[in-house]
């Protein structure tokens, strides 16, 4: 197993005890979640409480849902604020020479876009990081689509054109990146769970 796949397994893995305590997307989740909704079945109509509870519910993971949006949104703002303007422009004119990036259709991940920008800051840069610094997310920073931003970074470190400064950030707020998507993952497979959830009840 390689560096960046371990990187992978224990992210994934730290994320999911941390909020779930439970397998990821794991089938015997949905096995017991149906069960539970046969039990509450069984009890006969639920009541305005339980109704009201939830609806409860479902607002929370959305609201959950909806603020990893937003913490993405801004790490990637600020993964593309760590080139200055004019690298900016350079590495979106430079996108078309970025290889094919490895982790299309990879069901771990929400876009492929990020684990290939951590595993080729990795493979070109080592694993040294460090915390990115929060930004303001503005209009002009989201003049351009995050998935050529995130492309664009990706060629720029594979063609070793950051600092090794930059790559330390860049592989910092990467990595937050990819914590974010994951447990947006698990909120989803919990949203989604939910609504099967009521319609068998």
């Amino acid at each position: 197993m390689s560096l960046f796949d371990r990187l992978i397994l224990a992210i994934t893995l730290t994320v999911v005890w941390v909020l779930w305590a439970v397998p990821f997307a794991s089938d015997n989740i949905r096995v017991q979640q149906m069960k539970l909704s046969g039990s509450f079945q069984a009890t006969g109509p639920q009541s305005t409480d339980s109704i009201d509870a939830i609806d409860e519910k479902m607002e929370q993971l959305m609201m959950a849902r909806s603020e990893l949006l937003s913490a993405e949104e801004e790490r990637v703002v600020a993964l593309w604020g760590v080139l200055s303007e004019s690298d900016q422009k350079d590495a979106l004119n430079r996108m078309h020479l970025v290889p094919k990036l490895p982790y299309e259709g990879d069901s771990r991940f929400v876009e492929k876009e990020t684990p290939s920008l951590v595993k080729a800051t990795i493979d070109s840069y080592g694993f040294q990081h460090t915390e990115l610094p929060k930004t303001l997310v503005t209009r002009d920073a989201l003049s351009v689509e995050r998935e050529f931003q995130l492309k664009a970074l990706t060629g720029w470190v594979l063609q070793k054109r950051a600092s090794a400064a930059q790559a330390e950030q860049i592989l910092g707020g990467s990595l937050e990146l990819l914590k974010l998507q994951q447990q947006r993952m698990e909120t989803e497979v919990s949203m989604e769970s939910h609504r099967e959830q009521n319609a068998t009840q």
